[in-house]
């Protein structure tokens, strides 16, 4: 049995699918509980994600969770270990909620493994949030509900964000094998840039089209955002030999993220006698 999950990126917008992000946290101090039709658990781990230093996102859970699986859970993996677990992120210099992710795995409880829940029934009270530690509680003012599904939940959280941000900030590191002909080889520089969150070198490998979806975004918070979303992808790839037909390549890559297989399917553009970057789709299937 196996899931398949699709990401997918012209170069923008970005869309990223869940069960991406490997970046797990230090040391927590977690206790609390969920409720999900009427059987009760404990959370007593916690895992916090720094890639958006001013977003914290907090993984609560009853289980230890390998670091593959942090903070994104694959549906899979929380099926079949019974995994209770909630998912949100903070606005650090607000201390309050933000509307990023919301999300509750019902260990197997329920039809559906992993469902979204609503900030209206969520309290959250922030004490920490910084480069060192996030601390508060969170709860659910009144019982969540659709259709068969009733939920609840009440937990207090303090989290070491000092690994998570180091690993944020460590450049990801880019290798290939497979072809090496001149779109390959433009696609390369494409994605060190990527990997390495450097946008301006990565704006000059865009084709016209794409460079200007993401120069559109005038907030330089919403350009870092998507470069850090365009880095969960894997650091190896291997790539086929491009089929090229008139001023456009097509070729596929593939590597591994976490325990994803990932396969990204590139669209390469000849434009002003140089080869860019026109589309650049993955694919994750897990196993």
């Amino acid at each position: 049995m196996h899931r398949s999950i699709h990401s997918c990126i012209h170069v923008l917008p970005v869309v990223l699918m869940l069960c991406l992000l490997p970046l797990a946290a230090g040391a927590a101090d977690v206790s609390g509980t969920m409720e999900i039709n009427k059987k009760k658990v404990k959370l007593s781990y916690g895992y916090v994600d720094m890639m958006k230093p001013a977003e914290p996102l907090i993984v609560l859970s009853d289980k230890p969770l390998p670091a593959e699986e942090v903070p994104f859970l694959s549906a899979d993996y929380a099926e079949k270990n019974k995994v209770h677990a909630i998912i949100f992120a903070i606005i650090a210099s607000e201390k309050k909620l933000s509307d990023e992710l919301k999300l509750l795995y019902t260990g197997g409880d329920h039809s559906s493994p992993t469902v979204g829940y609503p900030a209206d029934i969520i309290s959250l009270k922030v004490k920490q949030a910084d480069g060192s530690m996030v601390e508060g509680t969170i709860k659910t003012t009144k019982p969540g509900k659709l259709s068969d599904l009733t939920y609840s939940f009440s937990a207090r959280f303090k989290l070491s964000t000092k690994a998570a941000l180091e690993k944020a900030n460590t450049p990801k590191k880019a290798s290939f094998t497979g072809d090496d002909s001149a779109p390959v080889k433009a696609y390369k520089d494409y994605y060190r840039a990527v990997m390495a969150g450097d946008a301006e070198a990565m704006k000059k490998t865009l084709c016209a089209r794409s460079l200007k979806e993401f120069e559109e975004m005038a907030d330089p918070k919403d350009q870092a955002m998507v470069m850090g979303l365009m880095q969960m992808r894997p650091e190896a790839i291997n790539i086929e030999k491009p089929a090229i037909t008139g001023d456009e390549a097509t070729f596929t890559a593939r590597g591994k993220e976490g325990k994803a297989e990932a396969t990204g399917t590139i669209r390469m553009k000849m434009e002003d006698g140089s080869w860019k970057v026109l589309q650049d789709k993955w694919s994750m299937e897990y196993r």
